[in-house]
């Protein structure tokens, strides 16, 4: 197998890396809402059985929510998979990093002025920044934020549990 221009790779790995740590802090901020959601719940649960049966169950929700994330983080790269993502995210390649990819990727290349041609280009591209391209963090933001809400639910109910027992 041939391999990708070392820019190309670089490029495409930082936006792989990026895309993953925006899942796993949005997978993270969902796992956090669970579990405050579950100590509220565990508030108002009088008895030990159903306290243990809503653990159980908050454990088995997160470990659900971060799993896949998770195992991603530990899987190889499908360079034409990213390449494709990249397309789609931005109009600034004009699919010539995934014409690359591909061709480079295939066995065995079909070597031609044009993908030389195409090599260069995208060569160039990569080196310019890559923000139009970086992984959105807005739902990242929306799970962090109702864990912060979850949080502040669960600590009204442990003063109002004080403030009444």
């Amino acid at each position: 197998m041939n391999e990708l221009d070392p820019e190309v790779r670089a490029f495409l790995r930082r936006f792989v890396h990026r895309r993953r740590a925006a899942v796993m802090l949005e997978r993270a901020g969902w796992a956090m809402t669970i579990a405050l959601l579950a100590m509220a719940a565990g508030q108002w649960i009088p008895y030990q059985t159903g306290r243990t049966i809503c653990a159980l169950a908050a454990t088995c929700g997160i470990l659900w929510i971060v799993a896949r994330p998770m195992a991603a983080i530990f899987r190889g790269i499908d360079w034409i998979a990213a390449a494709d993502q990249i397309e789609r995210r931005t109009a600034r390649f004009g699919e010539m990093l995934q014409t690359v990819t591909s061709q480079m990727l295939s066995q065995p290349p079909t070597p031609s002025p044009m993908l030389e041609n195409l090599r260069t280009k995208v060569r160039r591209e990569v080196k310019q920044d890559d923000s139009d391209i970086a992984a959105p963090l807005k739902p990242a933001a929306i799970a962090w934020s109702a864990a912060a809400l979850a949080g502040t639910v669960l600590f009204a109910l442990i003063e109002y549990s004080k403030f009444f027992n």
